[in-house]
């Protein structure tokens, strides 16, 4: 039988390269500790608020080629609603202006040349010479560093700090100049907005899941493995609850782990001492219906609260870099989000009526993408020639986003390669 693939953690670094081990012959087996594959694209009921509610919110483009490839491999791009032509709707909260950032169709921003496309009081040539400086700034620029002028506040601060997840003022120049070659500098069609009316969950996980199993991989969830067996060159034995599991020689194992988890398994290969930022997210059910512009999420400057998204009754508020803020108890943080969130005029007949809210806190969300971090993220190879490393930590080329998550799946599964042929499976 064909040799085995492991892969441990369900997270979507996990997920991701499972797929793609399963489409390159690979026989696989998924080891997830958590009862629910995800990670933090999980969805669930939340008891307080009777509904479905991601555990936070994602904000993907049209320009993550790798994400999109999954969810049309699995089926789930039918549970996705991309917004087009791209547009993003910003409010300021110091003085209650709003406008929306609207892309024109084709590689040439012509949007950039209408001032009832872009943000209010700039110029278009304010834009192309922020973005000038951006793709020309040094491996340890910041973004701020190179985006400061008048941009900055209203357009360049929010994106950034929403992407990299690290105040703009630390956060690396060249981390963030990835993700906009590859979304602003493509034109509209790259920058189209993903909406998930049914949840994260429904869209990239449970149709992964499905997939995976009919193609006759073996999802394990509540089965975390609990160390691993060296000997020379390789991994020789997984150490599971149930009991040890023998590698045969062609078998792979790829660890798909967070950064602060992967030396519980790899004490021999340690991460590196890399910071992580928080984020918090505030849901909150409404007792009437509202809405917001279009595309139906906005971001807001000059408060504590970052994104809102609504979904159905469910008003989500997302905090990156929210070390601080997370420290706070829900009540607390309810109140303080609900105060930006309702500034918002669509909001404003609800403005001195909390709502009923869940807060989730993701302390360790994702690294701190610094220009020193950037440079200590590890590859996917390691010392053990059958053994690989995956998560959105690892050196993609990409912040910690989903599309970071997938990227790392698919290389992880490609430095297997592909199954190797006649192995007989123990």
């Amino acid at each position: 039988m064909t040799a085995r693939l492991h892969v441990i953690g369900g997270g979507m670094a996990g997920l991701a390269c499972a797929v793609e081990a399963v489409r390159r012959g690979w026989r696989v087996t998924v080891h997830e500790g958590a009862p629910q594959a995800g990670g933090r694209c999980r969805s669930y009921r939340d008891a307080r608020l009777d509904r479905v509610i991601d555990n936070g919110s994602h904000l993907m483009l049209s320009a993550n080629r790798e994400t999109r490839r999954l969810l049309e491999t699995t089926g789930g791009w039918a549970r996705v609603t991309e917004v087009a032509p791209a547009a993003f709707a910003f409010h300021d909260l110091r003085d209650d202006a709003a406008w929306s950032v609207r892309l024109t169709p084709g590689r040439l921003p012509l949007w950039l040349f209408r001032a009832d496309h872009r943000t209010p009081g700039t110029t278009a040539m304010q834009h192309l010479r922020a973005l000038a400086r951006l793709f020309t700034a040094g491996r340890n620029a910041t973004v701020a560093e190179a985006l400061a002028g008048p941009l900055y506040d209203r357009l360049w601060h929010p994106i950034a700090e929403a992407v990299m997840n690290t105040a703009p003022a630390e956060a690396s120049a060249a981390g963030f100049r990835a993700v906009v070659g590859d979304s602003l500098a493509r034109g509209e069609a790259a920058c189209r907005p993903w909406l998930f009316p049914a949840g994260l969950g429904a869209a990239l996980v449970e149709p992964t899941l499905a997939w995976l199993t009919a193609q006759g991989a073996e999802v394990r969830l509540s089965a975390p493995v609990k160390g691993i067996g060296f000997a020379a060159d390789r991994a020789e034995r997984l150490e599971t609850r149930d009991g040890l599991i023998a590698l045969a020689p062609q078998d792979r194992v790829v660890v798909a782990l967070p950064a602060f988890a992967v030396g519980r398994l790899l004490p021999d290969l340690p991460p590196p001492a890399l910071a992580t930022r928080a984020i918090v997210n505030a849901h909150f059910l409404l007792p009437e219906p509202v809405r917001l512009p279009p595309p139906g999420f906005v971001g807001l400057v000059g408060g504590q609260a970052h994104w809102v998204f609504l979904r159905d009754d469910v008003l989500s508020v997302t905090v990156s870099d929210a070390d601080a803020l997370a420290e706070a108890d829900d009540a607390a943080i309810a109140a303080r989000l609900w105060a930006d969130a309702s500034r918002l005029p669509a909001l404003a007949a609800l403005r001195n009526r909390l709502p009923p809210c869940r807060v989730v806190r993701e302390r360790r969300a994702t690294i701190a993408h610094t220009p020193a971090a950037e440079r200590l993220r590890p590859g996917t190879t390691t010392p053990w020639s059958n053994l690989f490393l995956a998560g959105d930590w690892t050196a993609t080329g990409y912040p910690c986003t989903v599309e970071g998550a997938v990227r790392s799946g698919v290389e992880a599964a490609r430095r297997a390669g592909p199954a190797p042929h006649g192995v007989r499976e123990r």
